[in-house]
């Protein structure tokens, strides 16, 4: 199954391995929207089982099934364990010094409110005065089609040509 009008709430993170290696990811928070059907009007809790159902389960079977190791992909998904809001003592002392990747921050969002674009007043944010929001998009410009003796077919595993588009507010419309 593919999706086109799709949008993912989520951040790439640069994971390190104690071994120094590393590997991009990125980390699955929310659905905004799934295949031209937004998922704003509903709650935070239904968002996010539309993207472990939808996106997350789907990507860990067909990479499970097409790439053994994984190691040809350019970045991987992982979607974003997120913590009951009484567990703060916990992120602070057991998850966030462990994380592989750093940590630019916390956010509590709200479960039974709906998703609001721009500053959402039921969100507590806590990130260092550094970190920066960058909003952007990811447009695959060259689809490579692979031959062999089968004959032509999508390269799935192929390098695509992409296009990062950033977000710069109203003043490109």
């Amino acid at each position: 199954m593919f999706y086109v009008g799709t949008i993912l709430d989520g951040e790439f993170v640069r994971k390190t391995y104690p071994d120094g290696g590393s590997k991009l990811m990125y980390l699955i928070f929310d659905c905004l929207c799934i295949d031209e059907k937004s998922t704003m009007d509903r709650t935070l809790d239904i968002g996010i089982k539309r993207c472990e159902s939808c996106i997350y389960r789907i990507w860990k079977e067909l990479r499970g099934q097409f790439l053994a190791d994984g190691a040809q992909l350019p970045f991987h998904l992982i979607q974003r364990k997120m913590q009951l809001p009484y567990a703060i003592n916990f992120m602070f002392d057991e998850i966030l010094p462990k994380l592989p990747h750093g940590n630019g921050g916390l956010i509590s969002a709200c479960k039974t409110t709906l998703y609001v674009s721009g500053t959402d007043q039921h969100i507590l944010r806590w990130k260092l005065p550094y970190e920066k929001t960058i909003y952007f998009r990811l447009r695959i410009v060259t689809f490579p089609m692979t031959e062999d003796s089968d004959g032509e077919y999508d390269g799935w595993v192929s390098k695509h040509e992409i296009e990062l588009l950033a977000h710069h507010g109203d003043k490109d419309r």
